[in-house]
């Protein structure tokens, strides 16, 4: 599948999807080790290899577990670069475009900038290691999830964005942390049971920058608060569109940037172009049913077969870090949000929020 648009843009997203950005200690007969280091965890091969051709770096095969709470993990890759002379050029390339996780990948930056790693040296002063471990501290803090004031989440001068840049980084996060499928479901009508097909298009995350980012620079789609066992808060942050003529723009510019759910999106796409509503509870006819059924069944395919739709926290952290799979920290700029379950903001061009 041949990736089109801004590169790093999209590469940026991905990182705010599925990525890590961390500061490895490790134990040592002289002195502990501090050196950085980028993750990510996909089942994508394709978009491993994509970051590997990009930034070198080595890949692995994370094979697929049941965890003692039953949670199950699908079999996925695992590709990674560290120390400073892989590390500072990748997060160099992809920090300009980042949303949620910038202000950390700025500060490993700084820390591979301001920190010279020399083999044969001898011990570390004492200084040199206190600085370091507050360095390595302050990364740690990064993943801490604060409490969240509970004001409504305020949107503010939102544009209809074309760019490629844009659209490249939602593509990124879409194909990491977001979604693309066909609800199917029954309604009784006159006594006869006549099903209903709903598109939905959904971004799920803990952090909601990248959500923020996304509503302040399209038109349309509805904004939530979804209680989430997961998430160390307890809830999280989703963005979905079930309008048809909003997901149709939507996909139309966003499809020719993915590279993981570009089949499924794609499928979803031609349900809503092909597709008329049944209105006023009007019973659809065999063929009718059997079109809507076909989509449907495709589209189930793609998802369980062609996309797996992970996000950070169901992914195990590889050995050499625990820290970038948790909960992202809050944006200090991004705004705040109403957390009342279940709460939803429609975001239709009109309306004021």
């Amino acid at each position: 599948m041949e990736y089109k648009g801004n590169k790093l843009a999209y590469m940026a997203g991905v990182l705010d999807g599925d990525g890590s950005f961390s500061l490895i200690k490790r134990s040592s007969e002289r002195s502990p080790l501090y050196f950085p280091m980028v993750q990510l965890a996909n089942v994508s091969a394709s978009l491993i290899e994509l970051f590997r051709k990009e930034f070198g770096g080595s890949v692995r095969i994370r094979k697929p577990y049941v965890a003692a709470d039953g949670h199950a993990r699908q079999q996925s890759i695992g590709w990674k670069v560290e120390k400073k002379n892989q590390c500072a050029p990748t997060i160099d390339s992809v920090v300009p475009y980042l949303q949620i996780k910038k202000e950390r990948a700025e500060y490993l930056l700084d820390f591979c900038n301001n920190h010279e790693f020399k083999r044969g040296c001898g011990p570390l002063s004492i200084d040199t290691l206190f600085d370091r471990e507050k360095s390595y501290l302050k990364m740690r803090k990064f993943n801490d999830f604060p409490c969240i004031n509970g004001e409504l989440f305020t949107i503010s001068k939102r544009i209809d964005n074309e760019s490629e840049e844009f659209w490249s980084y939602v593509a990124g996060i879409m194909d990491t942390d977001g979604s693309f499928s066909l609800k199917r479901e029954n309604r009784t009508t006159g006594g006869s049971k006549s099903p209903v097909f709903t598109s939905s298009i959904l971004l799920t995350q803990t952090d909601c920058r990248a959500i923020y980012y996304l509503v302040n620079n399209f038109f349309g789609g509805n904004l939530m608060t979804v209680k989430s066992k997961s998430s160390l808060n307890g809830f999280c942050y989703r963005f979905s569109i079930t309008s048809k003529k909003i997901a149709v723009k939507f996909l139309q510019r966003v499809i020719p940037y993915l590279l993981v759910k570009k089949d499924v999106a794609q499928e979803l796409l031609n349900f809503c172009l092909t597709v008329e509503n049944v209105k006023g509870g009007k019973l659809m006819n065999e063929e009718q049913l059997l079109m809507r059924n076909n989509y449907y069944l495709n589209i189930c395919h793609l998802n369980k077969y062609g996309v797996y739709k992970s996000s950070l926290m169901d992914l195990k952290p590889l050995p050499d870090n625990a820290e970038g799979n948790k909960a992202q920290a809050e944006s200090k700029d991004s705004g705040s949000v109403n957390v009342a379950s279940g709460k939803t903001f429609s975001l239709e061009k009109d309306a004021v929020l």
